[in-house]
């Protein structure tokens, strides 16, 4: 909540993440768009994922980790402080 606060005060601007993040979804493949909802809206494990999607773990986590490190980088570029 702190964070949404000072990134408001620095820009001046009232956009809910949410929003962000589904502009940056609707920019992705959609085995990246599934994958990540899957693991971080639905709560799916790793292993679930590799189970249902015939994918190894460690690629599938290398996956994410890129897909993280990329919804942070828009989220900057959209004026969000992370």
């Amino acid at each position: 909540y702190s964070k949404v606060i000072e990134s408001v005060k620095k820009t001046g601007k009232c956009v809910i993440v949410g929003d962000a993040v589904e502009r940056f979804l609707a920019e992705r493949d959609v085995e990246s768009r599934v994958l990540f909802t899957r693991r971080y809206f639905l709560g799916e494990s790793l292993q679930s994922l590799a189970e249902r999607y015939e994918k190894n773990p460690k690629i599938l986590a290398v996956k994410m980790a890129r897909l993280r490190n990329q919804l942070k980088k828009y989220l900057e570029k959209e004026g969000f402080y992370l």
